[in-house]
């Protein structure tokens, strides 16, 4: 029996427009702001980094932002059901659906580090401010001698030949995850650690079973041009003003040091647990701050956390209405996807956990993100063609998406296509930074897991059933991307509820849903030309080439 019998709950609308440019900006700034880019643009180049990544944000983001709003919310469906615009490319709302897998329990890990320090910071004194330890002392007492360092501390470091390190980076490694050396020494579970990010989920449970009902909602009138350029700059921006508080803090202590930046501290995930608690202890009001910023640290994480267990609950609710019939079952789907992650969270948990959670993080961030994006460029602009989605926004917007459309069609393709080979080209295998050869292994089996569901549902949708096909192959496959019936139901349904300013025949055409006797808006003159036509003949045999 199909899974879609049993009628699923009707999916709430949004109530006004600022309401859901805010439930973007909340989706769109979260955790990866102040912990991922920091991390991701010391360890590439620092300031000079910011000129690729403007360059991808303006060619690659803003118009990547834009497709994604206005498909989902033309769509009104989960990353797997939408793709009945193009059945065949299912598999890329699969491979979406295995990247929030991985990347939703080690955010949870993220999250509990930063409860830990907002606890902790409910003090008199920070206690990432004092050390006894010979590693920050000597680092503190740089130009000091092994007797002013004990006639001051009275410690004696002349022995000591560990690393030296800031006092901030000590308490990181050392009070907070006691990490070891290497990978294949995972130690034991950090138990404070666990206690955090079992509050975490379960505040995420709580939060999303019974407060926030806006992540789920759609509602095609609320998309516009000015949202797909305006969240993307909100987003950029507070990036580059984390990396700005980020950088500060070296600075100041590669000042004190008078030594580089890179001699600092080493990159990595912790980098933002290590320079944000340097600068906040400089401030008057140290503890004040400290509780506010980290604060302010949960918040963001609980904000991507919440959108990433959404989405698992939207895929429940497309592809399993049944699960969704009733408040009991929901209660029960949300619960298992919350424990789960909590569950797969405890190995990023132990002592060895920071150095798994590197390898992961890098694993899934990386290729499997680009691939997912080509193909998604590739099913809706290349094969459901840029003429029928440009009307499809036009239906839906009143406007037409003409100015993204040379980046829909061959600059984003061909740049993420270059960012793929780069990628392969200057990969550094993970053996040459430490790690055991079974760690190779993990990185490139993420990669495939998180991109093989895309070839793979492609082929088990065109493998032909029977034999032989009547109108040969090719015509076979044309006929397993048409859209589907609930697609074509949608497109129509908005046509007739939407500020499209097409004639009804134009509007249907690509999917022959709407006959010639159906209900008729204003046509235009006869002389009129499409706007689109006028494109797509100008960059189709571009199109062509890049596609080869």
């Amino acid at each position: 029996m199909d899974n879609r019998a049993t009628e699923a709950p009707k999916r709430e609308q949004w109530s006004r427009h600022m309401e859901f440019i805010l439930t973007l900006v909340g989706y769109a700034v979260g955790l990866g702001n102040l912990w991922r880019f920091p991390y991701l643009c010391y360890k590439n180049g620092g300031g000079a980094f910011l000129l690729p990544y403007l360059l991808c944000l303006f060619l690659l983001g803003i118009p990547l932002f834009a497709l994604e709003t206005a498909f989902g919310q033309y769509g009104g469906y989960g990353p797997t059901r939408i793709w009945s615009i193009n059945p065949a490319f299912k598999g890329v709302g699969l491979a979406m659906l295995v990247i929030t897998l991985v990347i939703s329990p080690y955010y949870g890990v993220v999250i509990s580090w930063g409860v830990y320090y907002l606890v902790e910071s409910i003090s008199f004194k920070l206690p990432w401010t004092r050390c006894s330890h010979c590693s920050c002392l000597l680092f503190d007492y740089k130009n000091y001698t092994m007797d002013q360092i004990f006639n001051r501390t009275r410690i004696n470091c002349s022995l000591y030949e560990g690393p030296v390190r800031p006092v901030t980076e000590y308490y990181f490694q050392v009070k907070v995850l006691a990490s070891t050396d290497s990978i294949e020494n995972l130690g034991e579970v950090r138990w404070h650690l666990t206690l955090c990010s079992l509050l975490g989920w379960t505040f995420v449970f709580l939060t999303l079973f019974k407060g926030i009902q806006s992540l789920s909602k759609t509602s095609p009138d609320c998309w516009t041009l000015r949202d797909a350029i305006l969240v993307p700059i909100i987003n950029s921006l507070t990036s580059i003003f984390a990396g700005f508080v980020v950088f500060a803090a070296l600075g100041h202590l590669a000042t004190l040091q008078h030594v580089a930046v890179e001699h600092i501290v080493d990159s990595g995930p912790g980098l933002a647990f290590i320079a944000y608690p340097s600068a906040l202890s400089m401030m008057s009001l140290p503890a004040f701050w400290s509780a506010l910023f980290f604060l302010l640290f949960v918040l963001l994480g609980l904000s991507s956390q919440f959108s990433l267990v959404q989405m698992l609950n939207t895929v429940a609710l497309d592809e399993f209405p049944a699960l969704m019939a009733t408040s009991t079952r929901r209660l029960l789907c949300c619960l298992a996807i919350c424990f789960s992650g909590f569950i797969l969270g405890l190995p990023f948990l132990t002592q060895g956990g920071h150095s798994l959670l590197d390898l992961v993080d890098a694993s899934i961030v990386g290729i499997p993100l680009l691939v997912v994006a080509l193909f998604e460029l590739i099913g809706l602009i290349h094969i459901y063609g840029y003429k029928n989605f440009a009307r499809d926004v036009t239906c839906m917007t009143g406007t037409r998406p003409t100015m993204f459309f040379p980046c829909w069609v061959i600059i984003s393709p061909l740049m993420i296509m270059a960012l793929i080979v780069m990628s392969c080209v200057v990969y550094e295998p993970w053996t040459s930074r430490g790690y055991p050869y079974w760690a190779e292994g993990v990185y490139w089996g993420i990669v495939v897991a998180a991109t093989i569901p895309i070839p793979v549902y492609f082929l088990y949708r065109v493998w032909p059933r029977t034999w032989p096909l009547r109108n040969g192959f090719c015509q076979h496959i044309k006929s397993c991307m048409q859209s589907q019936p609930e697609y074509q139901q949608k497109r129509l349904e908005q046509f007739m509820i939407g500020p499209c300013p097409l004639p009804l025949q134009e509007c249907n055409s690509a999917h022959n849903t709407v006959s010639a006797g159906s209900q008729q808006r204003e046509q235009p003159t006869d002389n009129a030309v499409d706007e689109d036509d006028i494109y797509v003949n100008n960059f189709s045999s571009l199109s062509a080439g890049a596609l080869l």
